[in-house]
């Protein structure tokens, strides 16, 4: 007599992962509010083209989701508020009590209250800094960073090399376009000097230089 074949249990059907709500949802209680907010939801708010923020605040701690451009700069401040940085994407260098501390991704600097601190992006950067209790000057829109933060690469020391300069103070009657030809830094690449193309730069200048001079003597009765 054939056995009788067993019966299989229908396989359960997969469960398929709960959608994430894309809303803002908040309960309060007594002691505080229940808060769930998708980055998405958050308002970006653009101090610079170097430097954009989100703000998602609690009672007593506040966190923002940073993203500096590389080059951007923060100078150096301090304020009364803890500060954990961690640093999701890039690397920012910190300038911290006299220490130069590079903090890359998957990193956390923590930086106690009232110590001066200074920031600049070596790439373009995503960073989480909470702080407690929260900014108060960020959510008043009270500080400074619109006007303070800069790019070191597009500011560079004003600063003028008179030894650089050939055609300053020259002859009027030297032409025009080399006039307006105004030579008050070395040439630059990626940050560092190029002496060796400047030198047969500045010798076809100071050459054009004295002959102006020279058919400006000539001329003269």
């Amino acid at each position: 007599m054939p056995k009788a074949k067993k019966k299989l249990a229908p396989k359960a059907a997969a469960r398929k992962p709960a959608k994430s709500s894309k809303r803002v949802v908040t309960i309060s209680r007594k002691n505080g509010e229940l808060k769930y907010i998708p980055w998405n939801t958050v308002e970006l708010e653009e101090l610079n083209p170097l430097l954009q923020r989100q703000l998602v605040v609690g009672q007593d701690i506040m966190v923002a989701r940073v993203l500096m451009k590389k080059g951007c700069v923060i100078p150096l401040h301090s304020h009364h508020n803890e500060q954990v940085t961690y640093i999701l994407e890039g690397a920012l260098k910190f300038w911290v009590d006299g220490k130069e501390i590079v903090v890359s991704a998957g990193e956390v600097l923590t930086i106690p209250r009232n110590m001066p601190h200074k920031a600049e992006a070596l790439m373009d950067t995503v960073d989480l800094d909470v702080f407690n209790p929260p900014r108060a000057d960020w959510l008043n829109k009270a500080d400074d960073y619109k006007s303070s933060v800069e790019r070191r690469a597009s500011s560079p020391v004003d600063r003028t090399h008179n030894e650089f300069n050939p055609i300053r103070n020259q002859d009027s009657s030297l032409p025009s376009a080399l006039h307006q030809l105004r030579l008050h830094r070395r040439p630059r690449c990626a940050g560092f000097p190029l002496p060796s193309l400047w030198r047969p730069v500045r010798s076809l200048l100071s050459g054009l230089a004295n002959a102006g001079r020279l058919a400006s003597r000539r001329s003269r009765p």
